[in-house]
């Protein structure tokens, strides 16, 4: 999977680091793109909300960990000819 990691910046320079604006990120010390099957989310101080399947979600139990790992062969994907 692809991850674009941005740090610290204001909300509104975040939108400007979206998947089509890739190019550009590339360069700026602010963001890291990475390619990786495993993905471990952290959030020591507060409860995790996630945005999954287009909608936000919080965390049922609280959870301050999220795991995202990709499986080779478990999804199908369809590709238009």
């Amino acid at each position: 999977m692809d991850v674009c990691l941005i740090r610290r910046v204001s909300c509104s320079l975040s939108a400007c680091y979206s998947p089509r604006h890739e190019g550009d990120a590339r360069h700026d010390a602010e963001v890291a793109l990475i390619k990786t099957a495993k993905l471990v989310i952290r959030s020591p101080e507060q409860p995790l909300v996630m945005h999954v399947d287009g909608g936000a979600a919080a965390s049922p139990n609280g959870a301050h960990e999220c795991t995202v790992e990709l499986e080779r062969g478990r999804l199908n994907v369809l590709v238009a000819r």
